[in-house]
This record gives C-alpha cells, structure tokens and sequence, in this order.
C-alpha cells in the first residue's frame, strides 16, 4: 500500500467496525475483516510514521454513538484480545512464560459486558448494581435493567468482598436464534444476520418483553475488580460456586496449549452457541497484573482465531429470486450441511456472470464458505457442470428474461425482468418510492407494503395518497392501529410538498437519481418542462450523458411514463421546482464534475453527492469527457474502465477529503 491506500484501508476497517459495533450489522465475515486488520497492521508496522488516531489499532472497537442507553465510564477498561491466526503465533506467545500454566478458553462470539456487585450492609452477599456494555472499552452504556433477564447472571451472590466487577460475554444460543429469527420472518420484520448481531440487538433495547422472551445467556470469562485468589482458573471455579454461568475452560501447560486448541476447533461445530477462536491466558494472576496491558489489549492473553469452515456440496437446484428493479438474481439450493453452528442449504450465485464463469448448474459441486453471515458465499467449483445454468424467465411473473442494462451500457453479467407490473418488483418499489432518500414516508416497511397490497388498497405506488379512504379499516390490521396510521398518513401527505429532485428520482428511471433531479431542478421551473426537453438539450447539460438523457426522454415518452407522471400530479404530488434558479453553493470544489462509483469506505454514494455539491462541485451518473474527477471506491467496475480509456483522474476516498481540507 502507498499512504493513499493506507488511509482508503482504515476509512473503511472504520467503516466495518461501526457496523458491527454500533450498528449490530455487518456488510462482511469476521474473516475478511480479520484479514484486512491484518494489512492494515502489517503497513503500520513498516511505517510507523504513517499511523492515524482512526486506525483501528489505535482504540478498542465501538463508541456507541449512537446508542439512546446511558453513558457510563468503566472502573477497570474493557480492553480487546490480540487476535493471531497461525500455531506459530500462540507457541511465540507461550514460549515467553515456558513454565507458567496457562487457561484455554472458547471464544465466544457475543456481546462482551461487564456487572458490577456491591455488598449490601450487614449481610454477607452482594447485589447486581450495573450492568454495562463494552463500548470503546472506557465507556459503555448502563443496560443494568435488561441484563436482569440475562441467564446465568445472579442479581444476588454470596460474598464478603465490599465490590467485585465481572465480565462475560452475552450470546443467544443458535436454537433461540433461529426461533427468534423465525418470529420476524413471520411477521415480515428485518431478520437478524446471526446469533451475535441477535444477542447484541436485542441486549440493546428498551424492550424488556423483548429481552425476556430472547432467553439470552451469559458465559463469565473474567474477574475485573476483587480477588479470589491469584489463580485465574481458581477464580473462574469460585466464581461458578457463586452462581456465575462461567466460560468452559482447559488447564495446560505450554507445550499442551495447541492441543486444546485443537479439541477446541473440533468441537466448534457441534456446540448449541457460536464460537470463532480459542482465548489463551496466562493463569497468575499476579503475573498479569505485573505484565500490565497496552492502550488496546492486555500482555497476558491472546485469542487464536480460527479460519472460516468450508463445504462441499452439491447443487440440487437454483432458485431465482426477482428485486426491486427486476434484477434476477440466482441462488444455489443444496441438502442441509453444518457450517459455523448453524445448518445452511442455500448460496447465493450473484448473476448470469457468475454461473457462467464458474460453470454451475444442477449437479455441480460448489464449495462455500462461512463466517459470519446467514447465507454464504461461493468460492469455487470443485467440479463444474458440462454447461452453465441459464436465466431465462422471472420466476414471478414468468416475463421472458432481458439482458440487465444501466447507464453505462449493456452488462451482460445481470439478467432482468421487463416487465414494470412484476409483483415483485412492485412492492420493492413502493418500499424505493417511501425511502429516505426518494419520497421520505418514515414507516414504511416491507411489512406494512404487504399488508395494504394484501388488503387490496395498494395496487399502484399513487393508491398511498388515498389510503385516507380506509382509515376506519387500516387502524383493525395486525400491526397498525390508530396512532400508527395517523402517522402514516401524515408523512405522505408531508411528502406531496417535496422538490422535484425526489419525485424525478421517485419515477425510477434506471440510472437517474436524486444528482440528476437536483441538476434539472436549478435549471427548470417544473416536470412538464422537463418532459418535453429533447435529448440533445439534456446532453448539453453537464453531469447528463447520452444514455441517461435517452432513458429520462424514453421514460417521458413511454406510455407507461405518461401514465406515472399523470398518476403522480393527479395524487397531488409537487411538480414545481423550488430550487429552480437557485445558486449553485460555492467552494473548494467549483467547477469541477465528479462521477462516483464502486463502494466508498466510510460513506454512502448519496452523502459523497452530498458533500461534493454542498463544496461546490457537481455529480453526474456517467463518465464523459467533461468528467473532472472519477471517485473510486471497491468494485468500481466499468466506469473505472471508461475513466481510464479518456484519461480521466480517478482519486479515492481520502483524497477527496483531502481537497476540500
């Protein structure tokens, strides 16, 4: 890496943390962020000179910014665990203390936390007094009130110690998982991406019933404040004595720790909780508080991380599913194989390109991978099928399927359905229609969509601005009641008064969005002008290019565009500019065109349009000759290529930033 790539790499290690941390999500497998930490470490190493406060290998991951739980600062620092991955890294650490013992413990993955108990006067026991999260390891938030319905977690132990903390990891058991899992599914709400994200979501909410019902449990891996003795594997026994649900946990000396490991690793996959690595401790605890730790992990430990499983399998059948716009995406079906705990029979092939370059049809043997996710990835294919399978209708609406085409051109990699009253598409639509970034309906769900299509009142995305009709009989279906529509109705009525940039984006015309809106927005007083511009004015506008002026004038010209657009003004929705003849905001980046593409590290592509245009500069969907600046992130795929051949500068993330410091 040069120090662009370096920075670009902690943006975006960043980036993964807040998601896992913060977020309760994550976009990739512990694994690959393993892996990347590892880069990252590996730069910092041979540049010490290059590191910045952001990295995270400067700070334990989380800050809960965003958490609605009390701040509270920890009496003793919830610190990491250095992570290795090699035998050869746990027998560098052991060969340190060749004579000590050591403590083998499974790594559980969980929602770490910390209970504090304090003696109550003239009795000889203690009561829970707080129960806190990680956090950034120095503050966490007070969950004191949901952690009493945590099992194995006493409210009351038997102690003559004035104060004692200790900390354990809170999981979800993979039965409870797939029951609670199957519970939202059921009632079409946003499901969990493991047991983890599970235990830490529903840990971190203020409803107790919610807690309760999770039956969510606790192993204690770890005494922080009081002692019992200077052995910590003594510690964890006395602390078992006591009531505490503790870490199941190994004696060994140092020639004898791989091989717990190893019994570890063979046990993982038939444990009822997720495990993804082996805790090795020293057992002194004298020795430990003489070795002291770093700003982020302690001396005395390390957690040995093991790789991600892999399978075999055979394809029994590929199963397609249809998205919002009418991508057709495959997916492989296979008898039921145990990977990480839990039982997975499907793998998502992506598209018609990646069935075509691995060969994979029926009868293929596919080789998937996972670590952290519901449905895993594909790797290879062992053995390809003679020829690969082919998309060839939408398996909702049986619409012969059409090579997928964007702004940039035919990509014969997708395959789309053509067909705009695809039912599948339709309620993915109107879920794009209600989103932040288009219409802005705050409570619109995949839920509530199913349920007034079901009910017979949505049967175009307008039919949201005469659900006013149905207000006695919307307030008797499950889910909804008299509160819950008022705010609904209020918020699409409040939608009427948006500025054309959304509605433009709201028509879903393929590659044009809200960038495109706002740039005809300033320039026209409303969409009916709009609507007759010709695509030669459209492409001499900066920012538009041929193929979207095309498909804006198609749209326009379609009788299914006029339909929508009527449909639209006749619901009452704002088809005048507000911002027309508005003054384009100066600053560092006047004057200058960008097109963005691919994944940025830390931000979304609509904030990067955002900042662009609130710095002066202007945003278009497709890479031209009058393009200034082509910002990069992963996967950045064609336009990089179109970039390239014009000779185009293509930055990256950090030195975006870096141009407007």
């Amino acid at each position: 890496m040069d120090r662009e790539e370096y920075l670009a790499a902690v943006a975006q290690a960043a980036k993964w943390a807040e998601e896992y941390y913060d977020n309760d999500e994550a976009s990739v497998t512990d694994y690959e962020y393993d892996m990347h930490m590892q880069k990252i470490k590996k730069v910092e190493a041979e540049h010490p000179d290059w590191v910045v406060a952001m990295s995270p290998t400067q700070h334990v991951g989380g800050s809960q910014g965003k958490s609605t739980f009390a701040k509270v600062q920890h009496e003793v620092a919830m610190l990491s665990i250095q992570d290795v991955f090699t035998p050869e890294e746990v027998t560098a650490f052991t060969d340190q203390y060749p004579n000590e013992q050591y403590s083998i413990e499974k790594k559980i993955d969980g929602l770490s936390m910390s209970a504090t108990y304090e003696h109550v006067e003239d009795t000889d026991y203690a009561e829970l007094a707080l129960a806190e999260t990680r956090g950034d390891g120095y503050i966490g938030e007070d969950i004191t009130e949901n952690a009493k319905y945590i099992e194995g977690l006493p409210l009351r132990v038997k102690t003559s110690l004035p104060k004692l903390i200790v900390r354990g990891e809170v999981y979800m058991p993979v039965s409870e998982f797939e029951r609670v899992n199957g519970e939202h599914a059921a009632r079409g709400e946003k499901l969990f991406a493991n047991p983890r994200n599970a235990a830490a979501g529903i840990l971190r909410t203020h409803d107790l019933n919610a807690v309760k019902n999770a039956h969510l449990r606790i192993f204690v891996f770890n005494l922080q404040l009081g002692s019992l003795g200077d052995s910590h594997i003594g510690t964890l026994d006395a602390l078992a004595d006591m009531g505490f649900n503790t870490v199941e946990h190994y004696r060994a000396l140092a020639d004898e720790v791989l091989s717990f490991i190893d019994k570890i690793g063979e046990e993982r996959e038939d444990l009822p909780y997720w495990t993804d690595g082996a805790v090795v401790k020293l057992d002194s605890i004298s020795l430990r508080e003489k070795l002291g730790n770093t700003i982020k992990f302690p001396r005395w430990c390390i957690a040995f991380k093991y790789p991600p499983e892999e399978r075999d399998v055979v394809v029994t059948s590929i199963a397609l599913q249809t998205g919002r716009t009418g991508v057709i995406t495959p997916v492989a079906e296979f008898a039921p194989v145990q990977l990480c705990g839990t039982s997975v029979s499907r793998a998502t092939l992506h598209n018609q390109g990646f069935l075509d370059d691995m060969n994979i049809d029926v009868g293929a043997t596919i080789r998937v991978i996972k670590s952290g996710e519901i449905i895993p990835k594909v790797i290879s294919c062992p053995k390809p099928a003679p020829k690969p399978f082919k998309i060839e209708f939408c398996p909702v609406c049986g619409a012969k399927a059409v090579a997928f085409s964007d702004e940039n051109g035919q990509d014969l990699s997708k395959m789309d359905c053509p067909n705009e009253a695809c039912p599948a598409q339709f309620s993915r639509y109107v879920a794009f229609f209600c989103s932040r970034d288009v219409m802005d309906i705050d409570g619109v769900g995949p839920a509530i969509i199913d349920a007034l299509i079901d009910a017979g009142w949505l049967k175009e995305v307008q039919d949201l601005y005469a659900l006013g009709e149905h207000v006695e009989d919307m307030k008797k279906l499950e889910g909804f009641g008299a509160k819950k529509v008022k705010s609904l109705l209020d918020g699409i009525e409040k939608s009427k008064g948006n500025d054309i940039d959304r509605v433009i984006k709201a028509f879903g015309i393929l590659g044009v969005g809200r960038a495109i809106g706002k740039t005809l927005a300033t320039r026209y007083p409303d969409m009916d002008t709009i609507s007759n511009l010709s695509v030669e004015e459209m492409v001499s506008i900066d920012g538009i290019g041929e193929i979207t002026a095309n498909a804006i004038y198609s749209f326009f010209h379609s009788d299914d565009g006029k339909a929508r657009y009527k449909a639209f003004a006749d619901a009452g929705i704002n088809m005048k500019s507000l911002s027309f003849g508005a003054t384009p905001a100066e600053g560092k980046l006047t004057g200058f065109t960008f097109v963005i593409t691919g994944t940025l590290p830390s931000m979304s592509r609509e904030d990067a349009k955002a900042l662009i245009e609130a710095n002066g500069g202007k945003c278009a969907g497709s890479v031209s000759k009058k393009t200034s600046y082509l910002l990069a992130g992963e996967a950045a795929g064609s336009k990089l290529s179109k970039a390239n051949d014009l000779g185009i500068p293509v930055i990256s993330e950090a030195q975006l930033m870096e141009m407007l410091n």
